[in-house]
C-alpha cells in the first residue's frame, strides 16, 4: 500500500544521496587538486577555500554521528563555495531533518543549477514532493530529469510511486515493461500492485460484475501471477 511505497522512496533517496554526494565530492576534489598544483598566488583565496573545505567535511562528519544541528552550522559556511552543488544537496538533507524541510526546495533549486548535481538534486526534490503527497508536482520534476538519469533504478522507482499514487496504472505498466531489468526483485511486487490497483479502480467505477469480467478475460498465466 501507500506506506510501503513511502518506505521504498525513503530508502531510495538515502542511497542516492550518499552515492551522489560521494561522486560530486570526488569530482570537486580532483579539480581542486589540479588548481592547487597549478599554483595559485591568491593566498587569501586559498585560505578561504580551505575554511570552506573544512566546514564541508565537518558537516559530513557531524551528519555521520547524527549531530544535525552542528552539521547545519558547518554547511552554512560553505556557501557559495565551489562544490558543484554538493554542499546545497547536503544542506537540503540536513534541513529536512532539522527544520522539517522548510528551506529544502530553495536549496535543491540552487543545486539543480549545477550540471554536476542537477540530476541528483532533481531526484531528491521529487522524492521530497512524494513524501509530502505532492504527486503532480513530483511528476513535473521527474519529467525534467535528463534521459540518462531516467534509466537509473532510483528514478524509475520514484516514477512508479508517483504514477501509482496518481492512479495512472497504464503508465505504471509501461514503466515496468521497459525497466524490468533495473527493478530486479521489486518488479514482481510492483506488477502485483498494478493488478490490485487496476482491479480496485474497476470495482469502484464499474462494479463487481465488471471486475469479474476482467478476471475472466485474463490469460491463465496472468491469473497465476
Amino acid at each position: 500500500g501507500e506506506w510501503r511505497i513511502q518506505m521504498t522512496v525513503v530508502s531510495a533517496v538515502i542511497s542516492l544521496l550518499i552515492g551522489s554526494i560521494v561522486v560530486v565530492i570526488l569530482w570537486w576534489a580532483t579539480k581542486r587538486i589540479f588548481r592547487m598544483i597549478a599554483g595559485s598566488r591568491d593566498w587569501f583565496g586559498v585560505l578561504s577555500i580551505r575554511k570552506q573545505n573544512k566546514a564541508f567535511f565537518n558537516a559530513i562528519n557531524a551528519c555521520a554521528i547524527g549531530d544535525y544541528e552542528n552539521a547545519q552550522k558547518y554547511i552554512s559556511k560553505t556557501f557559495p563555495g565551489e562544490f558543484d552543488g554538493a554542499n546545497y544537496m547536503l544542506a537540503a538533507d540536513i534541513d529536512r531533518r532539522v527544520n522539517n524541510g522548510n528551506n529544502i526546495e530553495n536549496l535543491l533549486g540552487i543545486a539543480e543549477t549545477f550540471p554536476e548535481s542537477e540530476a541528483s538534486a532533481k531526484t531528491q526534490h521529487a522524492a521530497w514532493l512524494i513524501q509530502q503527497h505532492q504527486f503532480r508536482q513530483a511528476e513535473l520534476v521527474l519529467e525534467s530529469i535528463g534521459a540518462k538519469a531516467q534509466q537509473q533504478a532510483v528514478v524509475v522507482r520514484l516514477w512508479l510511486a508517483t504514477l501509482a499514487a496518481l492512479g495512472k496504472w497504464a503508465l505504471v505498466k509501461e514503466k515496468l515493461r521497459t525497466h524490468k531489468k533495473v527493478l530486479g526483485d521489486d518488479y514482481v511486487q510492483w506488477a502485483q500492485q498494478v493488478v490490485q490497483g487496476e482491479f480496485a479502480e474497476i470495482a469502484s467505477k464499474q462494479g463487481a460484475n465488471a471486475l469479474k469480467d476482467k478476471w475472466a478475460s485474463l490469460p491463465r498465466a496472468a491469473k497465476r501471477d
